[in-house]
């Protein structure tokens, strides 16, 4: 990581550039990482994990599925190309699948694999991969003590074109327990701040976690800092199971109008012991994604699920 708190997409991008040129015969095989699997101590929470991502295994994937050898970077984003490229390298180069990248905020009619989808309703059809990992998986150490910090709530963020952000600005933009920027300069001049590195907003106790396009993406730095995230009931998930979370145990929930925001930062302003409490179990909670062997042995397992591999 860099002084901004962000990963290095450089070293990301040049690792998955050559990852991609390797001769697929190299790469260990689907069967190799179901074996490590059942030995070891922790399968029944990899399958658990694995039935979360794919709730339908197996299920047929329509006529117009596309081989994995025949992905093209620049048909998408690249991240979007080298994450899925990786997760299949145990299998056969023309694996077909339904593959659908970017910010998925619908449910596919048929399997297919995405880095988001809809927490509510019938998501079976959405099989999640940990998708643009580079952008949203950010490990920091937050070394600004509790009491250091800020009682006042800070974003940095993207926010044209994004509902949930253009309303709580249009609400909150100015307000003494806010403090809010927007990144992006096509937007409002009057929201136009100057960029904040993740180190900079961790001195303040309390982080908006808003969703954007689909998923917050601050949010699993946020859960996994020494403050605490803020955030509405989330509305779409990725690999970190948002739908998951319990609102008043890992985050401070906000109403979806925005219309208790200042009570409830006042309270929890007040109330240090249980804003800690909150902070605890969100650090708990993103522990169990620092396995990074573990972690690999999942996506793998749920894209055999996927296909059918796993029942």
């Amino acid at each position: 990581m860099i002084r901004s708190g962000k990963n290095i997409k450089l070293i990301y991008f040049v690792t998955e550039a050559v990852r991609d040129r390797i001769p697929h015969a190299f790469f260990r095989k689907f069967e190799s990482y179901l074996k490590e699997a059942s030995s070891r101590d922790d399968f029944d929470y990899i399958m658990k994990r694995v039935r979360y991502y794919c709730r339908r295994p197996g299920t047929p994937l329509g006529d117009n599925t596309v081989k994995v050898c025949d992905l093209n970077r620049h048909d998408c984003q690249s991240t979007y190309y080298y994450d899925v490229k990786h997760a299949l390298t145990p299998f056969p180069k023309d694996t077909a699948i339904n593959f659908l990248p970017g910010d998925i905020t619908f449910i596919p009619d048929v399997p297919s694999l995405t880095k988001s989808r809809p927490i509510e309703g019938d998501n079976a059809n959405s099989v999640i991969l940990k998708m643009d990992r580079i952008r949203h998986f950010i490990r920091i150490n937050d070394k600004v003590p509790f009491s250091d910090k800020r009682d006042v709530a800070v974003f940095r963020g993207k926010v044209p074109g994004k509902e949930k952000r253009e309303r709580f600005f249009s609400q909150y933009f100015g307000h003494p327990i806010a403090d809010l920027g927007d990144s992006e300069r096509r937007g409002r001049p009057e929201w136009v701040t100057p960029k904040m590195s993740i180190y900079d907003q961790l001195r303040y106790k309390f982080i908006l976690s808003l969703e954007g396009n689909d998923v917050a993406s601050n949010l699993k730095w946020v859960m996994g800092s020494g403050s605490a995230a803020v955030m509405p009931k989330p509305e779409y998930e990725t690999w970190f199971m948002e739908g998951k979370l319990e609102p008043g145990v890992h985050y401070i929930e906000i109403d979806r109008d925005f219309s208790d925001f200042p009570e409830v930062i006042n309270y929890y302003a007040s109330h240090p012991e249980e804003t800690k409490r909150i902070i605890r179990a969100a650090n708990e909670y993103c522990t169990q994604f620092y396995d990074s062997r573990r972690e690999r042995i999942i996506e793998v397992l749920t894209v055999g699920a996927y296909l059918g591999l796993i029942k």
